[in-house]
This record gives structure tokens, C-alpha cells and sequence, in this order.
């Protein structure tokens, strides 16, 4: 196992002084949020100045990416099609493995749901990138069973567990167990058991990051994991501090 950091932790700044602050705090691998409106990276970016994209993510000192978390601006297949092989190509110059995509809302179409994350894996597969859906309030995947029975649906589809949005619902620790033969990626903050503690500082909240480690042990997990904290909307706290302190929290459980 291996520690990433997120760059929702830094929205504010550039790319390139995000990953300049996550070395700072003793990162050596980051995983990239790719979305609509970033001022870091979007997937129309990429397909318009693809080698241009390819450099800016080369030429940090210091820091690789690790894993992409990808959102386009609609859910459309057509735009996905033209897009997201782009994203897979860029992902595997990288020497990046994991994308993860969000999962469609909860109560939309279940089957119309299958065929478009069958057709997302399939777009992945030439390029040796894993697909995963985000475990997230208000998706598909907010309940486990429902996370699970999405992959077994989904041949190829993994999931990238996000506990706190089971915690904050006040899922129990042995409720998630189901999930970990299906785990590629994991994403970790410190929460509470109600949804406005979905982030706070570490050591405030109940998140059991021993047993989510012993767990993904169990199961011989070799991915990363990242620390994944926002500053929009902006935190009560500082971050930087608590992505330091949940870095050496989690280096000497791994």
C-alpha cells in the first residue's frame, strides 16, 4: 500500500503549485480530479492539447500521479465516447491504472445504469486502466449491497471505497466487510456519523482507519490510498496541517 493526496485539497491553486504543496507535505504520488470547470485539469483539455497535458503532469519534481478521478460535463455517452478514451491514453503514459468515475444517482434507471459503466469499462480496457465507482451519498453505490450487486452486474467494474459517506450515515463497520473483495482504490478522511461530518479534523471523528486497514490486509490490497480532503466549500480548519497528520497517521498503520 502506498499514499496519495488529492487535489480537491487544492482547488485554489494551479496544478502545478498543488503538486508543489503536496511534495511539501511529503507526498510522492497525487491523485488528479479531472472535471468540468477545473482550473487543474478537464477531460476537454485534454483531448484539445493532449501532449501539452502529458508535459504539465511530467514536469513536477518530486511527484507522480497516481490514480484520476474523472467527471465530465454530462453523462451522455456520446461525449463519454469521444473523452474518456483520451483520459485512458493519458492515464497509461502516466504509468496511472486506476480511473474512478461516480456512479449514476440514486433512483435513476438501474439498467440504463449497467450498460453505460459496461460500455465506460470496455472504452478502459485498451489501455490497461481499471474502472471504479466512487462508494458516495445520493449514488448508486451509497448502500454496500447496492455497490456490490453493481459490480457483479459490471464485469471489470471495481470500486474505490470512500467509508465516510457509509459513516456518516451511520452504516456499521462490519456492513462494509461485503465490499472488500471488490476494492482497487481507497479514499480517506477523518468523519462523523451524520452527513455534515463528512469531513473534520483527525482524531474528531469515528473513522476506523485501523480496521479498514486490517481489512484491506486480509484481502492483499497493493493499491493506494488517498487522502482525500476538500477546501470547497471552505473547512473550518486549516488543511495542510491535517493532510500532514493523516499522512503520518496513515504511514505507520501501512
Amino acid at each position: 500500500m502506498e499514499l496519495a493526496c488529492s487535489t480537491f485539497a487544492f482547488t485554489r491553486y494551479s496544478l502545478e503549485d498543488a503538486l508543489r504543496s503536496m511534495v511539501e507535505l511529503g507526498y510522492s504520488r497525487a491523485e488528479l480530479a479531472i472535471q468540468p470547470q477545473s482550473r487543474h485539469l478537464t477531460a476537454e483539455q485534454i483531448c484539445q492539447d493532449f501532449e501539452g497535458c502529458l508535459e504539465r503532469l511530467r514536469g513536477i519534481h518530486g511527484i507522480t500521479p497516481g490514480a484520476f478521478l474523472v467527471e465530465l460535463a454530462s453523462p451522455e455517452l456520446r461525449l463519454w465516447q469521444r473523452q474518456f478514451p483520451e483520459v485512458c491514453r493519458l492515464a497509461n503514459l502516466l504509468g496511472v491504472v486506476t480511473v474512478t468515475v461516480v456512479a449514476g444517482h440514486r433512483g435513476s434507471d438501474w439498467s440504463k445504469e449497467v450498460q453505460r459503466l459496461r460500455q465506460i469499462v470496455a472504452w478502459a480496457f485498451p489501455y490497461g486502466v481499471v474502472v471504479c465507482v466512487e462508494t458516495q451519498l445520493g449514488r448508486w453505490t451509497e448502500s454496500p449491497e447496492a455497490a456490490v450487486e453493481l459490480c457483479r452486474c459490471v464485469p471489470g467494474l471495481r470500486l474505490t471505497l470512500d467509508p465516510s459517506h457509509y459513516l456518516c450515515q451511520g452504516v456499521s463497520e462490519k456492513a462494509l466487510d461485503c465490499l472488500y473483495p471488490y476494492v482497487h482504490h481507497v479514499q480517506l478522511r477523518d468523519s462523523g456519523q451524520t452527513p455534515d461530518k463528512l469531513q473534520v479534523r483527525t482524531g474528531q471523528g469515528q473513522m476506523p482507519f485501523s480496521r479498514i486497514i486490517q481489512q484491506l490486509r486480509r484481502y492483499e490490497y497493493r493499491g493506494l490510498i488517498t487522502v482525500e480532503m476538500f477546501d470547497e466549500p471552505p473547512p473550518a480548519f486549516p488543511l495542510e496541517p491535517e493532510l500532514r497528520t493523516l499522512r503520518l497517521l496513515l504511514a505507520g498503520m501501512i
